[in-house]
């Protein structure tokens, strides 16, 4: 093996050792919960995005960009109690 193949083989590994690492460090917002989801900066909801190959609006709101990110509106578990006794006592007038 050749000092010149050497060399190449060496910058390789390194390369890849890097991605590896770069690879390591993105944060993977779309397994975080809404609540903590509503925290983070617009910026950094935008950039996952990017990683992710989704597709925004520049204008878009936080919680637009957080439906994009987990691809849904809101998690059952994260519904307001008031707005699923309003949501029952809708469905009790409707079956009167």
């Amino acid at each position: 093996m050749g000092a010149t193949t050497f060399y190449l083989l060496e910058q390789e590994k390194k390369r890849l050792a890097e991605q590896k690492e770069k690879e390591a460090e993105v944060i993977k917002y779309e397994t975080f919960a809404r609540s903590k989801l509503e925290k983070i900066g617009n910026d950094e909801l935008k950039k996952r995005l990017q990683q992710l190959g989704i597709e925004y609006e520049l204008n878009q709101t936080k919680k637009e960009l957080i439906v994009l990110l987990i691809g849904k509106e809101e998690a059952p578990e994260q519904v307001d109690s008031e707005e699923q006794e309003i949501k029952s006592e809708q469905k009790e007038n409707e079956e009167k």
